[in-house]
C-alpha cells in the first residue's frame, strides 16, 4: 500500500512539475500572474553572476540540502507579475524525489531582488511513517507579505 501512495505522489508530483507555474487570476491578492512566456532554467541562471550571487546570498546563511544550493531538477522558468512588477518564478525539487523537496524562487533581474521558499514535507518521502506529517516551510531572504503570498500561492499549484 505505502508502495501505491508512494507512486501517486510521484506521479502527480511530476504532473505538477510540467505544468508548475500555473497562474491564479489577476486580481486574486499575492498571486503571481503568468504569461505564456517562459525563460531558463535554474542551472542556466546559476552560470550567471547576478543571479548566481543573489541566489547565494539568500541559502548560505540557511541549512538547507546541498541540492538547493547547486540547483536540482527544474523548469524552464516564468516570467510573473507580483504586485505589479515583472519577476521570474523558478521551481526547482530534489532529483528523484520531488514530492518531499522543493524551492520556489522569485527573481527579480533588474533590482537583482530575490526571495525563494524551501519546502520539506517528510510525508512523501518512499520510507515516511505515519507519524511524519509535519510540512516544513523555509523563507530564504526577506520577503516581503507580497513576495510570500505569492511564493506560498505557488503551492497550491504543486501539491
Amino acid at each position: 500500500m505505502a508502495f501505491v501512495r508512494t507512486l501517486a505522489v510521484w506521479v502527480v508530483g511530476a504532473l505538477c512539475m510540467q505544468r508548475a507555474a500555473v497562474a491564479a487570476p489577476a486580481s486574486t491578492p499575492g498571486a503571481p500572474g503568468a504569461s505564456p512566456e517562459t525563460g531558463p532554467y535554474l542551472h542556466e541562471l546559476l552560470k550567471r553572476p547576478d543571479f548566481s550571487g543573489a541566489y547565494a546570498r539568500i541559502v548560505a546563511p540557511r541549512t538547507v540540502p546541498a541540492w538547493v544550493r547547486q540547483g536540482g531538477t527544474s523548469t524552464p522558468s516564468q516570467r510573473v507579475s507580483v504586485a505589479g512588477k515583472p519577476w521570474l518564478l523558478v521551481q526547482s525539487c530534489k532529483p528523484h524525489d520531488c514530492p518531499s523537496e522543493y524551492v520556489h524562487i522569485l527573481y527579480e533581474p533588474r533590482s537583482q531582488a530575490i526571495a525563494a521558499l524551501f519546502v520539506r514535507d517528510p510525508s512523501a518521502t518512499a520510507n515516511a511513517s505515519p507519524h511524519q506529517d509535519r510540512t516544513e516551510l523555509i523563507w530564504l531572504g526577506a520577503p516581503d507579505g507580497s513576495l510570500k503570498n505569492a511564493l506560498l500561492h505557488t503551492l497550491r499549484f504543486t501539491e
